[in-house]
């Protein structure tokens, strides 16, 4: 077993013992509600979209050329 199968055994071993903590905190949701889960995916997909998109259509708009005459 690798260090990073280990890595992921090891999350999803926090991620189930962590659901009872959660279910103590937020009422009236489940440990399987779809939507919640839904919405936390798109709090980490969209900011993360946003940091390697923007960045990398302003490199795109640049003269390569230019910027190798820079360094």
């Amino acid at each position: 077993m690798t260090a990073f199968h280990k890595l992921i055994a090891l999350g999803f071993a926090a991620s189930v013992a962590l659901t009872q903590v959660m279910v103590s905190i937020l009422y009236g949701v489940s440990p399987v509600d779809a939507s919640a889960w839904a919405l936390a995916a798109a709090c980490l997909i969209v900011p993360t979209v946003l940091a390697t998109v923007v960045p990398a259509l302003r490199a795109s708009r640049a003269d390569p050329i230019a910027a190798m005459r820079v360094e």
